[in-house]
């Protein structure tokens, strides 16, 4: 196929010479010699070589072009993500075949349409706001907005453009961020749940840097337990605060509790800040919040409880 394009460019290029040595008047070479006549040929020859050469050279570059564009065009339409070509106004001047995929359209009925068309209502200002300071700033630009298709689930996506060159135009990378949209919804769902229940537990709850030894959090039953406020418990290592002199009294005490990573003292006596003298039973676990190494101690007040077997025991 390549040679016979080959062939095909050598004659239209023979054939235009020979035209415009048609339209040029003939020089005389009546008064040339043999040899003269012979160096002629022979550089007429060379010249020929040359521009054959010349010629192979101009077709391989014209293949290496066509193959980068071949291969531009793979990835351009087989990215897993979705690339649009948008103008001012929103209109979709090209797309990859994951944009064409992303809106559930075949890409010769998306060209032409508005973008701003399968953008959600609650999230449309976003995005208009988008294209708005990608052609005002002329920087990359980016947002998150929700795709809605009809009879689809909607899409939550993530946006990223920038402007061309002459500014009339503006290439926009799409994501699909829906899963990982439904991860934050988790977390965010599992930390509300996980702090109700250390805000209305009926047990005290305090929460230590395993490292440092800071109190990080304290929950409001242990400071209504022992009569303080959060101020004197956060940011204070634990061997600093009265009430747990008997549990970690100092550094090196602490290590020891941290090392066993779990502890359990089935009675324990606490001093509140009233100088009351409670039994309490203490539960420390040791585990990571994200990369960080925390102990979490569980204090339940059992006073009661040994008040009564106290009075059964006396009986």
């Amino acid at each position: 196929m390549k040679n016979t394009d080959k062939s095909s460019d050598a004659l239209q290029l023979r054939k235009k010479a020979m035209e415009l040595l048609k339209s040029q008047p003939l020089k005389s070479v009546a008064h040339l010699s043999e040899a003269e006549t012979l160096m002629m040929i022979h550089e007429f020859e060379v010249h020929q070589v040359e521009l054959e050469l010349q010629n192979e050279e101009l077709m391989f570059a014209r293949t290496e072009i066509q193959d980068y564009i071949e291969k531009y065009s793979e990835l351009y339409d087989f990215a897993p993500s979705g690339y649009f070509t948008l103008s001012r106004e929103g209109e979709i001047i090209e797309l990859n075949l994951s944009g064409a995929n992303m809106l559930c359209k075949e890409r010769l009925l998306l060209k032409n349409s508005q973008f701003g068309f399968f953008v959600s209502e609650g999230t449309k200002p976003i995005f208009n706001l988008f294209l708005e300071k990608i052609f005002f700033t002329n920087s990359k630009q980016s947002c998150e907005a929700t795709l809605l298709i009809k009879g689809k689930p909607h899409i939550d996506i993530y946006l990223c453009g920038i402007a061309t060159e002459n500014g009339e135009k503006c290439i926009i990378n799409a994501v699909d961020i829906s899963e990982r949209t439904l991860a934050e919804n988790a977390l965010t769902n599992s930390e509300i749940r996980y702090r109700r229940v250390f805000e209305t537990a009926k047990d005290g709850i305090l929460i230590i840097d395993a490292e440092t030894g800071k109190i990080l959090d304290v929950n409001p039953f242990l400071m209504e337990l022992l009569g303080s406020s959060r101020v004197q418990f956060i940011e204070k290592a634990i061997w600093e605060i009265g009430f747990f002199k008997d549990i970690a009294a100092h550094r090196t005490k602490f290590l020891e509790l941290q090392k066993k990573e779990y502890v359990r003292y089935e009675n324990l006596p606490l001093e509140t800040a009233t100088g009351q003298i409670i039994n309490v039973e203490f539960v420390s676990n040791v585990y990571f919040e994200n990369a960080n190494k925390v102990i979490q101690f569980n204090i339940r007040d059992i006073t009661k409880r040994k008040q009564e077997e106290s009075l059964q025991g006396k009986n």
